[in-house]
């Protein structure tokens, strides 16, 4: 039985929101922002056993909520009413964990690096590109001075000659970052690295780049190998002059430990880059590197389970 709105503006008593049984008579409940109440009937006070399996599951529902930052609550909000459901969003969620149609979904979407799909009534599936910006050791570079840092204009720049040892052994760069659980878990992973010439050098000349990468699992041993990518640049007719720019990419290989040990969602990705030798013709003078660096995650999912 509804409770009409009008009492609850001229009877103060019936402007108080009830939930719960009373007695074993009749039950209260708010839905909607609205009071009702019904009769109390024996299937309210029987056991029901076939509910049991689910209690864990609901919990844990409920404890992801509870998890999640305000924003991912607002877009399930905004999802329930764009899909035009009588629900909240978090009924919206807790309907979509119960049923398994959840997925992978947990991170904030940005509207404009993601395409979406609505599969049937409740699933929606994401594909688009993430991008990371990895953390760059900067308080090494403060303490030792190198790599060096130049100024061009207002943009700051990082200095690499070739790298050796003893003479040039802290001419290098360390970068870390988490892999989100966004992730698609197949596709490898794509880190671009902004480079320019810091001098005229002449056209055909040649630079060589190394990434030295490895992940860890966030328990047990930091492992203390690691696998190397090297991207060799060619100086091109009508970009050799000073501070003319060129983009070096490097695949991460998501799978290069083998099956079982591949790369996955939450591990900790870190690199060291350095400037090697290269194979013929080296250009005359140091390799500048951009502070702005980015990995390329392809995502198929708002949020991972963690």
């Amino acid at each position: 039985m509804y409770v009409p709105d009008f009492l609850n503006t001229r009877l103060p008593l019936f402007s108080i929101r009830v939930r719960g049984k009373w007695k074993k008579d009749v039950i209260f409940q708010v839905i909607r922002g609205k009071q009702f109440l019904r009769k109390y009937s024996e299937y309210d006070g029987s056991e029901k056993d076939h509910l049991k399996p689910y209690y864990s599951k609901f919990a844990a529902a409920i404890w992801n909520w509870q998890q999640m930052q305000l924003r991912q609550r607002r877009w399930f909000n905004s999802r329930a009413s764009k899909l035009g459901l009588q629900m909240s969003g978090y009924n919206y969620f807790i309907r979509l964990y119960m049923k398994d149609k959840l997925g992978d979904f947990m991170a904030y979407p940005d509207p404009h690096r993601l395409s979406h799909e609505k599969n049937g009534d409740d699933e929606v599936r994401v594909s688009g590109k993430l991008s990371l910006r990895p953390a760059l050791d900067l308080g090494s570079i403060g303490v030792k001075q190198k790599p060096t840092i130049v100024t061009i204009g207002v943009f700051q720049v990082l200095s690499l000659p070739v790298w050796s040892t003893p003479v040039n052994a802290d001419e290098q760069l360390f970068y870390e970052t988490g892999v989100p659980f966004r992730w698609d878990g197949v596709s490898d992973l794509v880190i671009p690295f902004h480079t320019a010439l810091s001098g005229v050098e002449d056209v055909g000349d040649k630079f060589k780049l190394q990434l030295s990468w490895q992940f860890d699992i966030c328990s047990g041993i930091i492992p203390g190998g690691w696998h190397d990518v090297e991207v060799e640049v060619e100086v091109l007719e009508g970009r050799n002059a000073e501070h003319d720019s060129y983009c070096v990419e490097f695949i991460i290989d998501h799978d290069i430990n083998g099956v079982g040990n591949e790369i996955k969602a939450g591990n900790i990705l870190a690199g060291r880059l350095r400037r090697v030798a290269a194979s013929a013709n080296e250009v005359s003078n140091e390799v500048l590197i951009r502070h702005h660096v980015e990995v390329e995650v392809p995502v198929n999912k708002y949020f991972g389970s963690w």
